[in-house]
C-alpha cells in the first residue's frame, strides 16, 4: 500500500510534467520546443506547442519519456490485444443480429405475400359474388374505393369492392409486417444516433483545434516558426473538413434510418400496400 504522502508526491511529479513546458523529439528526429503537455493517452501524448496541437504517439518516442509519462509497453500489448478481442467480438454479435435479422424479415416478406394472396383470393370471391348477384344490389359488407380523394356519385366512376374480409386478412398482415422492421429499424436508429453525437463531438473539437492553430500562425507571423504553423494549420483544416463530413454522413443516416421507421409507424405504409394488393387484384380478375 502506497502512503498517503507518497501518493501526494507522485500526483505532484505528474501535475508538473504535464503542466510545465519541455522539448519532444521523436524517433525520427522531429522536435517540438516548448511544448506543453495537455493530455496524456493511453497510447500516447498530445501536446500545444507554436505550431498548434499534435499527438505524439509514445512508439515515437524515446523509452525514457515513455517511463515519464507512465507508459508500460507490455501492459499497452495486453490492452490492445484485448481492444482487438472485444472488437472481434462485437464484430461477431453484429453479424449473428445481422443474420436474425434477415432471417426476420425474410419470413416476414413470405408471411406478407401470403396475406396478399389470402386478400386477393377473398376479394376475388367478392367480386364473383358480386357479378351473380341481382343487379343493382350489393351482396356482403365491402368497401368502395375510388381513384383520387374526392367524393363521386356511385356509377360515375369506375370503382372496385373490397370484401371485408379480404381487407382485414390484408390489413393483419400488414401490421404484423410493420412490426417486425420496426423492431429490426430500433437497434439500428439508436447507434446512428449515438454515432451521430459522436460525430458532433469530434466536428466540435476539429473546430477549436483549429481555430488554436489559426491563432498560433497569427501570432507566429513574420516569425522563424511561421511555416511550421502554417503547415500545423493546413492539417488542422484538413481534420476539421473530415469532422465535418463525417457528421454529415453521420446525419443523412441518422435522418434515413428515422424516416424508414416512421414511414412504418404511419398510416403511408398501409396505403402504399394496399394500393399494391388493389392492382394485383385488377389484373388477376
Amino acid at each position: 500500500m502506497i502512503p498517503k504522502l507518497s501518493k501526494i508526491l507522485i500526483l505532484t511529479v505528474c501535475l508538473a510534467s504535464v503542466s510545465l513546458a519541455d522539448d519532444f523529439k521523436t524517433v525520427d528526429g522531429k522536435e517540438y520546443k516548448n511544448a506543453k503537455v495537455s493530455r496524456v493517452e493511453p497510447d500516447g501524448i498530445v501536446i500545444t506547442f507554436s505550431g498548434g496541437i499534435v499527438k505524439l504517439p509514445f512508439a515515437e518516442l524515446s523509452p525514457e519519456v515513455q517511463k515519464r509519462y507512465g507508459f508500460d509497453p507490455i501492459a499497452e500489448e495486453k490492452r490492445r490485444a484485448e481492444e482487438e478481442a472485444l472488437e472481434d467480438k462485437q464484430v461477431e454479435e453484429q453479424k449473428a443480429v445481422a443474420r436474425e435479422q434477415a432471417e426476420g424479415e425474410k419470413n416476414a416478406e413470405a408471411d406478407l405475400t401470403q396475406s396478399r394472396e389470402q386478400s386477393q383470393a377473398a376479394e376475388q370471391r367478392a367480386a364473383q359474388t358480386y357479378r351473380s348477384a341481382p343487379k343493382g344490389t350489393l351482396s356482403g359488407q365491402v368497401f368502395v374505393s375510388a381513384r383520387g380523394r374526392e367524393n363521386f356519385k356511385l356509377g360515375a366512376v369506375q370503382g372496385t369492392l373490397f370484401g371485408r374480409d379480404a381487407m382485414d386478412i390484408l390489413l393483419a398482415g400488414l401490421k404484423r409486417y410493420a412490426d417486425i422492421k420496426i423492431q429490426q429499424l430500433n437497434g439500428p436508429l439508436g447507434v446512428a444516433q449515438a454515432n451521430l453525437k459522436q460525430a458532433e463531438a469530434n466536428e466540435q473539437a476539429a473546430r477549436t483545434a483549429e481555430q488554436t492553430a489559426f491563432n498560433a500562425s497569427l501570432n507566429l507571423i513574420g516569425s522563424g516558426n511561421h511555416a511550421e504553423a502554417r503547415r500545423a494549420l493546413d492539417v488542422a483544416r484538413a481534420q476539421s473538413r473530415e469532422a465535418r463530413e463525417a457528421r454529415r454522413a453521420a446525419e443523412n443516416q441518422y435522418s434515413e434510418i428515422k424516416g424508414e421507421l416512421a414511414f412504418y409507424y404511419s398510416g403511408a405504409f398501409l396505403l402504399r400496400f394496399s394500393r399494391i394488393a388493389h392492382s394485383d387484384s385488377r389484373n388477376g380478375c
